[in-house]
């Protein structure tokens, strides 16, 4: 299974974006509109003159490093105004509906914003392979992108820095005192801002389409809610190994 790792890769199953149909594999051209673009192992990146080639070079390296290149075609553009950057990428339709999908990208539109645009607000489009809006997504503004990794019994933990080593032991030392930690759950991520915790479970396919498995975890949010965090929203994703969801619950006050 693949990892998911939050400072880069955020779990965003990067098969959704797809190329324009008029690119092609430049390294660097003009156009009649004055758009300029680069390409990094198969992706292009379209800018206007508002950028220069070191900040389009910083994009392509974080790229990369995201494993959002891959050496597949991928198109995506890049605009700036006076008070926000704008990201925009082709998506396959259907994916602007997906929640868990949603999430990861507005995740990712916080770390362009403090791995490559300097904290400014970053915005991102999807758009379907003729440039038309699909949906404009928001960064997360003021979220802690750090993030930590830790193996326990085999399974992959990772968590932001908003969440401390000792609320981790006291979740893991729950989960394992109730037998929910089991082969099934094969990562976990866990975030949290000021009132609201996000648990995402990656779990292989038979799993999530278990019925008996969905309930209990079902059970298991309402018990880490009531037990464990003290929050207003508590929100657990039963994910795939791609990162998109298939189940989520919500626990409220």
């Amino acid at each position: 299974m693949k990892k998911h790792i939050l400072l880069f890769l955020l779990a965003i199953p990067f098969f959704a974006i797809v190329s324009c149909s008029d690119t092609n594999n430049t390294t660097k051209e003009t156009d009649d509109s004055n758009e300029l673009k680069l390409s990094f192992d198969g992706t292009e990146i379209h800018y206007s003159e508002d950028f220069n080639e070191e900040e389009v070079e910083i994009l392509g390296q974080f790229l990369i490093e995201a494993d959002f290149t891959d050496g597949s075609k991928k198109t995506v553009y890049i605009s700036k105004s006076e008070d926000k950057y704008q990201f925009k990428m082709p998506v396959k339709e259907g994916y602007e509906k997906d929640e868990g999908f949603i999430d990861l990208v507005e995740l990712f539109a916080s770390q362009l914003s403090s791995s490559v645009f300097s904290g400014e607000k970053v915005e991102i489009v999807l758009c379907n392979n003729e440039l038309e809006t699909l949906k404009t997504v928001q960064m997360i503004e003021g979220i802690n992108l750090g993030y930590n990794m830790r193996n326990f019994d085999g399974i992959d933990w990772q968590y932001d820095n908003n969440v401390t080593d000792i609320q981790i032991e006291s979740l893991r030392n729950y989960l394992n005192e109730k037998g929910y930690l089991d082969n099934k759950i094969q990562q976990v991520i866990f975030l949290r801002d000021e009132l609201w915790f996000h648990i995402q479970l990656y779990v292989a396919k038979e799993d999530y389409e278990d019925s008996g498995f969905k309930s209990k975890v079902k059970e298991m949010g309402q018990e880490i809610f009531d037990k464990v965090v003290f929050c207003e929203t508590l929100q657990v994703d039963i994910c795939n190994d791609l990162g998109l969801s298939q189940v989520t619950y919500f626990y409220n006050n």
